[in-house]
This record gives C-alpha cells, sequence and structure tokens, in this order.
C-alpha cells in the first residue's frame, strides 16, 4: 500500500508498547511502530514499505498474508525450523496428527515450515482444537471499521489463513505474478481467470490431506 522506489524509502521505528503498524506520512516517509523487537515483526512491517499503491481493498488481505509469508515461511527463523522439525517426528504432537499430515504430502526438509502452518489452517477447517495457535484469532481486518469488514474479500481470513492463502497464490504465478496482480487494476477474474471464491475453495482443498 506504501508504493515508491524502495531505494528512496526511509524507516522511522519506535517501540510504543501498542500493537504494531505501518504507516505513511505526509512526506512520503514510511513510520513503523512496533509493539515487540522481535525480528519477525519487524520483517512484516518492514514488507508493507514493498507494496506499490493499489486501490482496490479486496486484494489488502494479500498485503498482510505477504508480510507474514517473509517473515514465517521465506526466511523462517532456526528455532522455528527446530521445533517444526522436532514435531515432524514426535508421536506425541497432536497425537501425531501433524506427522500424518506430512505424511500425506509430497515434500522435503524445505518446505517443512510452509506445511506445518497450511497444517495448522486444516486443522481448523475440521474442527480441530486450534486453542494454541493465537495467530488464527488474529483477523486482517483489525484495520477496518465493523461496517467496512464485510465489504471486501478475504477480511474475515487470520493472518495466518492469509499466509497460507498467499502462499498458494504465489505457487501459481510465483512472486512476481503476486506483485503483477496487487500493482494492477485486474479483479481476481481478470487476473487469474477464476473468482475469489473459487482460488479459495481451490487453496483449501491444497492444503487438506491427500
Amino acid at each position: 500500500m506504501y508504493g515508491g522506489n524502495v531505494d528512496d524509502i526511509t524507516y522511522h521505528i519506535e517501540n510504543k508498547g501498542a500493537r504494531s503498524f505501518t504507516s505513511i506520512n505526509t512526506d512520503g516517509k514510511i513510520e513503523i511502530t512496533l509493539n515487540n523487537l522481535t525480528v519477525r515483526t519487524l520483517e512484516h512491517e518492514l514488507m508493507h514499505g514493498f507494496f506499490v499503491d493499489y486501490t482496490d481493498l479486496n486484494k489488502y488481505w494479500i498485503e498482510e498474508g505477504f508480510c507474514e509469508y517473509v517473515a514465517y515461511i521465506l526466511y523462517p527463523d532456526n528455532k522455528l525450523v527446530e521445533g517444526i522439525s522436532k514435531m515432524s517426528v514426535d508421536d506425541s504432537y497432536e497425537d501425531g496428527d501433524f506427522k500424518r499430515y506430512l505424511q500425506s504430502k509430497n515434500y522435503d526438509d524445505n518446505d517443512i515450515v510452509r506445511l506445518y502452518f497450511d497444517y495448522v489452517v486444516n486443522r481448523l477447517y475440521q474442527g480441530k482444537d486450534v486453542s494454541d495457535y493465537p495467530k488464527l484469532k488474529e483477523k486482517v481486518a483489525t484495520n477496518f471499521g465493523p461496517n467496512e469488514q464485510s465489504k471486501y474479500y478475504g477480511l474475515e481470513l487470520s493472518y495466518t489463513e492469509a499466509m497460507s492463502f498467499t502462499a498458494y497464490l504465489i505457487d501459481l504465478n510465483g512472486l512476481d505474478g503476486l506483485f503483477d496482480f496487487m500493482s494492477s487494476e485486474k479483479s481476481y477474474e481478470e487476473f487469474y481467470g477464476k473468482s475469489y471464491y473459487i482460488l479459495e475453495k481451490e487453496w483449501k482443498n491444497s492444503i487438506s490431506e491427500n
């Protein structure tokens, strides 16, 4: 949302103890306010600066999903990777549910973090216990008023769902394709040849157990 030449971007970072967010001031400077100083939070907020301006808020959820994608999937920290790797072979973790999920997929070790979050979202859709996954409760609609939240696609998604869905769109057309879509005025139908709802259905099918 905060487009421009990335070489000219200046970030002001301040920890105010509230929620993290990115905004642009009247001078065109991007300002980032953090509620913590973790690398993942900083990565997420930094990525907002790489989005060109767009007017179609039906695409807003992709911006949030991409920021999560970079912070958790594209550049996961070693501790996260190690933890997920251990859970992948642990029969006691979720009674072996994650291990079985991985066995249903054709994957290599480079996919394990991505598949973990797909697994978590799929677990939600299966009606299983997801109380240990707080990110599933945080909706991308946070920046929208109650009367706006039903107007645009994807605002009902949690940050984790948006991340998983965005990763699916990247699978379809690559990172360049995702940014081409975001920077264009094309609708989902015009760019992907499918409606948002068909894409959503296909994404959910892709993360289900094979």
